[in-house]
């Protein structure tokens, strides 16, 4: 058993929902839209926000809390009632036809990856190196000595 670094966790979620978005393109139906809404909901609030998170840990305790608080409250709503209304009003205008949602959606998630894509992972050295310090960090051998005895 291995663990999976920062960056690459941030990558789970939206990957299954673009794979979850295609599969709702492809085979339309109740059963794919459910799985779909259940992956969002279970790895959005585990291993994604635990490696967003993870994001605020190099920042000082004052810069973190006024950044955290902003995204949260601010841009994470402001995100979720925008993204309302663009499907309300992509509803109204195409009337029954979800097709170009659809596909909007899938853009959306391509351009959340390529984001994630984007973050500089040599800024968080000092994190890394903080953690490592801590004991909080494994070392590549005591990564290899827990997974030879998970396998024992």
């Amino acid at each position: 058993m291995t663990t999976l670094a920062l960056k690459p966790s941030l990558y789970v979620t939206p990957g299954t929902l673009l794979i979850g978005s295609l599969a709702i393109i492809i085979w339309p139906g109740l059963v794919a839209v459910v799985l779909t809404r259940m992956a969002d909901g279970a790895f959005r609030e585990s291993i994604y926000r635990s490696g967003i998170e993870s994001l605020y840990m190099p920042l000082s305790g004052n810069v973190k809390k006024t950044v955290k608080t902003f995204l949260d409250v601010v841009i994470e709503r402001t995100g979720d009632a925008t993204a309302g209304f663009i499907i309300l009003i992509a509803i109204c205008v195409t009337a029954s036809s979800y097709t170009y949602l659809r596909f909007a959606c899938v853009a959306l998630i391509v351009v959340w990856i390529l984001m994630i894509a984007l973050l500089r992972t040599r800024d968080l050295e000092p994190l890394h190196e903080e953690l490592k310090s801590e004991g909080l960090l494994a070392t590549a051998a005591q990564a290899a000595e827990k997974s030879s005895q998970l396998i024992r």
